[in-house]
């Protein structure tokens, strides 16, 4: 009976409470729902003593919740353990940001997880500024350009070796007024050796059509004006617009045509005797017509424009006649080939046989003028151009004539940039900052210093980008808008090193962007303005002060062909071109015949590490071998040591805005000039937005490399979250494929599909607004907790797709 008055407490599970009551024994006797028997778990903690409750983890009271995520902690740690073991959990090299954490922005390091460069680098000395006996080191300088400017005279020369003879009138070229014009406007009287081979063959009276195939700058374009000038002048009784049409000139795109017309109607103008007239898309057809009304004897357009009036404007057909037309001229022939021009090139041949020659177009000579010889060395068989001779400057051997191999010229200095991807965008200004240090005592015959670089692009959004972010980069403060592609730094910006140098704070940097997707008169202007010293300098240009300008262009292929520009300091090809030809021409902007004082020119082509560092050999081959490789820290210590780069951040508390790094060390300067870009792109939404683009446009024109270069430049090899850090920006790709995706953009896609490289295997694809739609409606219709179930899904499957740092 006693043994009734006792109760054993005896717990063989280990998880008994301390009122000795078994956990198990408690949650099982439960009845009810699940809601209800939380409930009574409420009610008996709270009855329970607070001294009892020595470990809530251990406490029974609270097993069933341990119960009910039993099955999802046990999935997870073995999840976990089995990554563990893999060694997929390694921390990230960057750390997040302070981005929304629905975006999980990232902010990585610049100088860590960088691929290995193989390529054997020059590395150059950073050479510390000496102070001492200013002007004696100035006149040193001044004689070491003297040497290199005659040395530059002597190399140029080269143009003109072996020639056959040493003046115009022996070739061919016997109006008075066209080699006083030679002389006086143009400041030439020497003919270049393509001039001297292709002259007098082009004169020639005979059924024979021409191939010139010469380097760029070494003359083409009077090769061919030469002779049209020098028919239209023979015919001396009947002279002026009205005569007739003696030459039509094809060019490949709009900014060619414009100069040619510039050249004829103005720099070698001699009068009304000879008159151009321009046809080109983006201008209005009415004004163009009230043009071809007056008369003509050249006609220049795009192929486009000049089908379009040939088959609808009658003033085009009454002065183009089989007895006046004897020249049909194409320019950059090898572009017009890869523009995919050439179904109208052909239906324009059949309007002049059939309708302006009256089916016999044999009085009319074809003449085909490139630097390349286009695909596979055939580009006159491609564009149907029948019994063609070639006429090559490579050679004075005459069974050497009919081999084309494409030439650089040799005053160009070549060098190579191998950079990672994460230090393309602070290499670029290290590039454009050290090129004003070379050059900043570069006097034109005005006391002026104005330097030009060329920067080539992939993409039109990559050109708007780059454009915005470097105009930008100082605020609207230290910026001056001439055009809407037009910007200029005022006294006081930051965008370059430089502009802190005590030296070098009178240069101001002058911004451009063209592009095709530009209007007609914004590209006019934009040209206009680079070209022009007077439109640089400005209004003041015969005042006594002197100006120092560094003039900046962001450009894509379409200013690479057959631009007659002044003096080009610099090319850079910041995104690889897409063949061999767009290199050469790309190059041949700078160290130009025209540029009589100044004929040596530098380029330089940017690289990533690895498999694009085999690209040095194909162009080592056009080079002689003769490139140099440099490392993008060079580049950097040069632009960024001893000088000290401001924060743009703004601090309410410390007011630090403006307040500079501490330590004075290249790497830390370079890490917060690339800093600021980044926050100005979180600050202002339009230029996230033109990141994005510009990041997105970059995958896609990447994918676009021709079959042979696949080896060299495929989108599998690049690190894409590195790429991205270039563009100033900190989220992961595919969130930038989301957020990209404008009306625009959506658009684009619905009509040729998703953006993709097949060969590769990576995919790009964007989010479409009716997949939106459909998800935001079924979240609407879900109660909270299987809306929240979900969400959980919708980021289980995001992460699991997401790019890996």
């Amino acid at each position: 009976m006693s043994d009734d008055m006792f109760l054993l407490n005896i717990d063989t599970s280990g998880g008994a409470s301390s009122t000795g009551v078994s956990s198990k024994t408690n949650t099982t006797n439960m009845k009810g729902n699940w809601k209800q028997r939380r409930q009574q778990v409420k009610q008996m903690r709270k009855s329970q003593p607070k001294t009892s409750e020595v470990n809530t983890e251990k406490n029974g009271l609270v097993s069933m919740n341990a119960e009910l995520f039993n099955n999802r902690n046990t999935r997870v740690d073995k999840k976990k353990n089995k990554n563990d073991k893999k060694g997929q959990n390694k921390p990230n090299p960057g750390y997040k940001g302070k981005g929304d954490s629905k975006d999980q922005t990232f902010v990585s390091s610049l100088f860590s997880s960088n691929k290995e460069i193989t390529t054997k680098v020059d590395e150059e000395p950073v050479v510390e500024e000496v102070k001492e006996e200013p002007k004696e080191e100035i006149k040193e300088e001044a004689s070491e350009t003297a040497e290199i400017e005659k040395e530059d005279i002597t190399k140029n020369s080269e143009l003109f070796d072996n020639q056959e003879t040493s003046a115009f009138i022996d070739l061919g070229i016997k109006s008075p007024k066209l080699v006083r014009a030679l002389n006086t406007k143009l400041k030439i009287e020497t003919p270049t050796r393509i001039q001297s081979l292709g002259i007098p063959r082009i004169i020639k009276d005979d059924q024979k059509n021409i191939f010139i195939h010469s380097r760029t700058g070494s003359g083409k374009t009077l090769t061919y004006l030469l002779p049209i000038y020098e028919t239209i002048l023979r015919n001396s009784q009947n002279l002026g617009r009205k005569s007739g049409c003696t030459g039509i000139i094809i060019t490949p795109t709009r900014e060619l045509a414009v100069q040619l017309e510039k050249i004829i109607n103005t720099s070698l103008n001699i009068g009304p005797s000879v008159q151009a007239v321009v046809l080109i898309g983006g201008e209005k057809k009415q004004s163009e017509k009230k043009r071809l009304r007056k008369g003509f004897n050249i006609l220049i357009g795009t192929p486009g424009r000049l089908l379009d009036h040939f088959k609808t404007t009658e003033s085009v057909k009454e002065y183009i006649k089989s007895s006046s037309l004897k020249y049909l001229v194409l320019d950059e022939g090898d572009r017009l080939m890869e523009l995919g021009f050439q179904k109208d090139l052909k239906e324009v041949f059949s309007i002049i046989k059939e309708e302006f020659c009256g089916g016999n177009d044999k009085s009319v000579k074809k003449i085909l003028c490139s630097a390349t010889t286009g695909k596979d060395g055939k580009l006159g068989e491609f564009i149907n151009l029948k019994d063609y001779q070639m006429i090559t400057a490579n050679s004075s051997n005459e069974q050497e004539l009919t081999i084309a191999n494409s030439k650089i010229s040799e005053t160009l200095v070549q060098d190579c940039v191998i950079v990672p991807p994460k230090l393309r965008l602070a290499t670029l200004a290290g590039v454009i900052n050290n090129t004003t240090i070379e050059h900043s005592k570069e006097v034109d015959s005005e006391g002026n210093v104005i330097l030009r670089t060329m920067v080539f692009l992939s993409c039109s959004d990559s050109v708007d980008f780059h454009f915005n972010i470097f105009s930008g980069l100082s605020g609207n403060k230290y910026i001056n808008k001439i055009e809407e592609s037009i910007a200029e730094t005022k006294t006081g910006s930051s965008v370059f090193p430089s502009l802190n140098d005590q030296n070098l704070k009178e240069f101001s940097y002058v911004f451009y962007k063209l592009h095709g997707s530009l209007h007609q008169n914004i590209r006019s202007k934009t040209l206009q303005h680079f070209g022009s010293n007077k439109a640089a300098v400005g209004k003041n240009v015969g005042s006594n002060k002197c100006y120092k300008k560094h003039l900046v262009m962001f450009c894509t292929d379409v200013a690479s062909r057959g631009l007659d520009l002044p003096h080009i300091t610099k090319v850079i090809e910041y995104d690889p071109p897409f063949t061999v030809e767009d290199h050469i021409h790309r190059v041949g902007r700078t160290a130009r015949l025209s540029a009589t004082q100044k004929v040596k020119g530098e380029a330089t082509i940017f690289l990533l590490p690895g498999e694009e560092e085999g690209y040095l050999e194909e162009l080592n081959k056009l080079h002689d071998g003769k490139i140099q490789t440099k490392g993008y820290e060079s580049i950097l210590k040069k632009a960024f040591t001893n000088n000290e780069i401001k924060r743009n951040d703004y601090d309410s508390k410390n007011d630090r805005k403006g307040k500079g790094s501490k330590t004075s060390s290249w790497d830390s300067n370079v890490t917060t000039w690339h800093m600021n870009v980044e926050r100005i792109i979180l600050e202002k939404e339009d230029l996230k937005k033109s990141a994005t683009n510009g990041f997105i446009s970059h995958i896609r024109a990447y994918t676009t490399h021709i079959a042979r270069e696949k080896k060299f430049f495929n989108v599998k090899f690049i690190h894409l979250g590195h790429l991205c850090k270039s563009f100033g920006l900190r989220e992961k790709p595919k969130q930038l494929a989301y957020s990209g995706n404008t009306n625009k953009k959506v658009q684009r896609k619905r009509k040729f599909g998703d953006i993709s490289d097949n060969e590769s295997g990576e995919e790009f694809q964007m989010d479409s607004e009716d997949e939106d739609f459909k998800r935001d409606t079924k979240l609407k219709n879900m109660t909270n907790k299987n809306k929240m179930f979900e969400l959980s899904r919708m980021a289980l499957k995001n992460m699991a797709s997401e790019f890996q740092y």
